[in-house]
């Protein structure tokens, strides 16, 4: 954190700041709009990310304030911290905000009459909310050792999950590209109520795109009713992240690209359904939402369009996430045209990867005909 002296500077240097000037040396492009008032493509890296070209964004140089009427960069509600001087010179320009910032510390030249205490509260507000985001790590978490690693595993007992990973479109290859895992024993570390939750589970480590465990999922092989097919590793936050985001070869983690057009699905085994079935990219997104730190990777990775591939039965969740995709990527959605996926027998993408089943064969044609949510085609859809 900075000292006060510093924010003093800091402050000073923000005041006298010429945001006109600035704008119009950094953009090729300006709309006046009024005597104070200018307009620019939106360059949010979080938001319309250079893909505006009608001048969305809305600059007061007067106030030094600005918002976003697509992507609502510039707003505090909508995207934390963008509404600083410091961090707009830091995404126009792309560079880190501790570079920004030091910038402004050395155009700083002091004048012997400031009374700068009275704004130093209103001012750093946005700088402490940077602070804190970006000094929150992700949680992570250590693998037990009551997972075994199944690519490494050749006795009896491995065999029926073995079998399962199998069916399920994994094979010896993924098993080990994917650092699968089972458990066969209660797990001491844990709180007791969720000691025996991995139990006769396939686990599936969730990897960040540098290779580190954040997280794990594991599905149950057994059957049962009385236990859910899915748990998560405790005080771990999958949905922060993707699967897959890389694999493991001889030992070293290789992370994966991501290319213009990504599909997402709900689970994991959907999004290797959709690797098997068809020449798409997809990721798990970990259920029925898509949370802030997924759109950043996203964005980050220059993903330009989606296809939304969520279960058919989560039609209105997929609505609400068009809404909240729209403003970042071009959105498409999964049509559902074949009558088996609205079927009593709720037919999923997973299902997808058994050979007898009614979908095996039109998963590749509804993913390339995928529904623009822009036309009139999916106004039908949301309808039917």
């Amino acid at each position: 954190m900075m000292n006060e002296e510093t924010k003093k500077k800091l402050y000073a240097s923000i005041k006298r700041f010429d945001l006109q000037s600035y704008i119009e040396a950094n953009f090729v492009k300006v709309v006046p709009s009024g005597s104070s008032e200018l307009r620019v493509d939106c360059f949010a890296p979080n938001g319309c990310a250079s893909g505006d070209t009608k001048a969305h964004l809305w600059i007061n140089v007067e106030k030094k304030a600005w918002i976003c009427y697509k992507c609502g960069y510039g707003d505090n509600g909508v995207q934390r911290g963008t509404g600083w001087i410091p961090r707009l010179i830091a995404d126009v320009e792309g560079v880190p905000i501790r570079v920004a910032i030091q910038r402004l510390l050395d155009d700083y030249e002091p004048t012997p009459d400031e009374d700068l205490e009275a704004a130093l509260e209103r001012s750093f507000a946005a700088f402490e909310a940077e602070e804190e985001t970006t000094s929150r790590a992700a949680p992570s978490m250590a693998i037990p050792r009551q997972f075994y690693r199944l690519s490494a595993a050749g006795g009896i007992t491995s065999g029926k999950f073995r079998a399962y990973a199998a069916k399920r479109g994994f094979d010896a290859l993924m098993q080990s590209l994917y650092d699968l895992h089972y458990c066969v024993a209660k797990i001491p570390s844990l709180p007791e109520k969720y000691q025996s939750s991995f139990v006769s589970r396939l686990i599936w480590p969730i990897y960040d795109q540098e290779g580190v465990c954040r997280s794990a999922v594991a599905r149950d092989i057994t059957g049962s009713r009385r236990r859910p097919r899915w748990v998560t590793w405790p005080d771990t936050e999958p949905a922060d992240f993707f699967w897959p985001l890389g694999r493991w070869l001889n030992g070293k983690f290789f992370p994966n690209s991501f290319p213009k057009r990504v599909v997402l699905t709900e689970g994991i085994i959907d999004a290797h359904a959709i690797y098997c079935l068809t020449d798409r990219v997809a990721k798990a997104c970990f259920g029925k939402k898509i949370s802030d730190a997924q759109i950043e990777l996203l964005n980050s990775n220059r993903v330009k369009e989606i296809i939304l591939a969520w279960d058919y039965e989560a039609k209105d969740k997929m609505i609400n996430a068009v809404e909240r995709l729209t403003p970042f990527f071009h959105v498409f959605v999964f049509p559902y045209r074949h009558p088996a996926w609205s079927s009593s027998a709720k037919t999923d993408l997973g299902d997808a990867l058994d050979p007898t089943s009614e979908v095996h064969q039109v998963v590749h044609e509804e993913l390339e005909s995928a529904i623009d949510v822009d036309s009139p085609e999916f106004c039908a859809w949301v309808n039917s």
